[in-house]
């Protein structure tokens, strides 16, 4: 593979869990990172975890920053402690 799979890959399914219980999902992922370089991780990813879709969302750090602030739950965070 000419791309470090291991780290982005290794963080997203972190953040998945064991996969089982996200069957058939739909994820958007925002990414600053370079166009050719992402190219391998949208190749490989569906191979890996065929029952997850993958929206990818690229572009410059501000552009990515200014996007994910304007998705409500992003900018307003709720804490998830009981």
């Amino acid at each position: 593979m000419a791309c470090n799979e291991v780290s982005f890959l290794a963080a997203l399914t972190a953040a998945l869990g064991n996969g089982a219980a996200y069957a058939e999902t739909e994820l958007t992922v925002y990414s600053a990172i370079e166009a050719e370089d992402l190219a391998c991780y949208v190749e490989v990813f569906p191979v890996r975890h065929p029952d997850i879709k993958i929206n990818w969302v690229r572009g410059s750090t501000g552009v990515v920053s200014a996007k994910l602030l304007a998705i409500p739950s992003v900018a307003k965070p709720v804490p998830h402690v009981p």
